[in-house]
């Protein structure tokens, strides 16, 4: 049996050529760490040994590395600061921030403000009348400074109710016996409708017919 000759480093008559594994035409070739049929360098390491490259941009074996405020092989944010600048939480807990707003009046992280006894969030709060856990104005009075109102409505007005239930009348009138007007008859009774004769008797019934005079002339 007479072997074939091929032309130099060829593997058959088309000119392919044995791949790494020694097989003809099969493509593998022998990547950059000199593995047949590799994928070469990971994306993550540098070369072969996986390295890595180093923040100073360096291929290490070291595993060096920018800390959070992109220093390299720095300590990061170490306490008490709170932040790359140098800066410490405030009171309420906030990075470089301002704290309780005292000067807005509050005494508190959650924006509560002291109640009229000086505790911060407390229930008790200024009446009406301005004092501290105070009733506010209480009936009968109608302001701060126990007026009432008078039969107007009017607080700390001056109207009464006369005698007649009149909101600001005069009562009954002057030579009147009540509120309806009427007067004293001669009995002395109010409203009454006896009265005296012409000749001065009450209930009289005055000059008889056969007289001229109250004397009997």
């Amino acid at each position: 049996m007479v072997l074939p000759v091929y032309p130099d480093g060829c593997c058959n008559c088309q000119g392919h050529v044995k791949g790494c594994d020694n097989i003809c035409n099969s493509g593998m070739v022998v990547d950059e760490c000199g593995v047949c049929g590799g994928l070469g360098i990971p994306k993550k390491y540098c070369n072969c040994e996986k390295w890595t490259t180093n923040c100073h941009g360096e291929c290490s074996p070291d595993e060096d590395q920018f800390d959070e405020c992109k220093v390299c092989n720095g300590p990061g944010i170490v306490k008490p600061f709170c932040d790359c600048d140098g800066h410490k939480n405030d009171e309420c807990g906030v990075c470089n921030g301002d704290g309780i707003d005292v000067a807005g009046g509050f005494c508190s992280c959650d924006k509560k403000r002291p109640d009229c006894n000086g505790l911060c969030g407390g229930p008790v709060g200024v009446d009406e009348c301005g004092v501290c856990g105070g009733p506010g104005i209480v009936a009968p009075f109608c302001d701060c400074f126990d007026h009432v109102a008078d039969c107007n409505d009017e607080c700390n007005g001056k109207l009464k109710v006369d005698e007649c239930g009149d909101c600001g009348g005069t009562g009954i009138e002057e030579g009147k016996c009540n509120c309806k007007g009427e007067k004293l008859d001669c009995k002395n009774n109010c409203g009454g409708g006896v009265e005296e004769d012409k000749c001065g008797v009450c209930g009289g019934t005055g000059i008889p017919e056969a007289d001229c005079d109250c004397l009997g002339n």
